[in-house]
């Protein structure tokens, strides 16, 4: 049997907060996207998360079984631990720079008090990627929501409040990882002839000169045009955008015999 509490670097009796604090610093550490050349950091992180998960799940059983059956001792604070976790969706493009989002969130405070709704604004800092996690105490915005937010906080013990970056989906982009995919349809003779065109970003119109001879469903790669990658990996994904002929459904008199011409010249 595997000792979790060996794989997270923590003694037998250590409580809940040493369990997470010792994950959160491994999960860092161990990120298959932090180390990239390493074949074996996967199931290193796998480890990892598998323990912290077997250790989350036997708190959840100590502390049910030791209120049913032990309501004569006091169970401990760590059994009430919890996270909240308020989501931030943010457009694409507002992760390559600060912004500030207006945030509405039911918060349950306890049993007996019930819930209420916490109504405030953050300042998401610019570099920020899909699933990256703030403390609300370190994004919320002064005079916003935050006097509300710090009376709440003297009822909402033992519970971390953070902040989850979401990204919207943008129409005509497909996220893959952190590398953008999009699509672009041009005109026959401007792959044969060669062409200056605009690619869609999500940063704006980006200038592509397409080379003549260029072939249908080939692929540009745009570096750095794509999504913002965590810190410890640094920049930005591609954007590959494959290139689609548009053929026209109906054509002039004049277009087809151009055509016609064309094609004799092809046998």
């Amino acid at each position: 049997m595997k000792n979790y509490h060996r794989i997270l670097g923590v003694s037998e009796d250590a409580e809940p907060e040493e369990f997470k604090a010792a994950y959160r610093r491994l999960a860092k550490k161990y990120h298959p996207d932090a180390n990239p050349d390493d074949p074996n950091i996967k199931k290193k992180f796998q480890e990892i998360s598998e323990a912290y998960e077997a250790l989350r799940k036997e708190w959840s059983r100590y502390g049910h079984f030791h209120n049913t059956f032990h309501q004569e001792e006091p169970r401990p604070k760590w059994a009430f631990h919890r996270e909240i976790r308020i989501p931030v969706y943010l457009e694409m493009e507002e992760t390559l720079r600060e912004t500030e989002h207006h945030v509405q969130y039911l918060i349950r405070l306890s049993r007996d008090l019930g819930y209420e709704l916490l109504k405030c604004k953050v300042k998401i800092p610019k570099g920020a990627y899909q699933h990256r996690t703030f403390p609300l105490d370190e994004v919320i915005c002064a005079g916003e929501g935050k006097e509300q937010y710090e009376k709440m906080r003297e009822n909402l013990e033992n519970t971390d409040v953070i902040v989850i970056i979401l990204l919207r989906e943008k129409p005509g982009f497909q996220i893959r990882g952190y590398h953008l995919y999009t699509d672009i349809y041009l005109d026959y003779t401007d792959l044969v002839l060669g062409t200056d065109i605009q690619i869609r970003t999500i940063e704006g119109d980006y200038p592509y000169t397409i080379k003549p001879g260029t072939q249908a469903e080939s692929t540009i790669s745009l570096k750095n045009k794509g999504l913002i990658r965590p810190y410890k990996i640094g920049g930005r994904g591609n954007q590959y955008v494959k290139i689609h002929v548009k053929i026209p459904r109906e054509l002039t008199a004049q277009q087809k015999e151009a055509l016609e011409r064309f094609r004799a010249t092809l046998r």
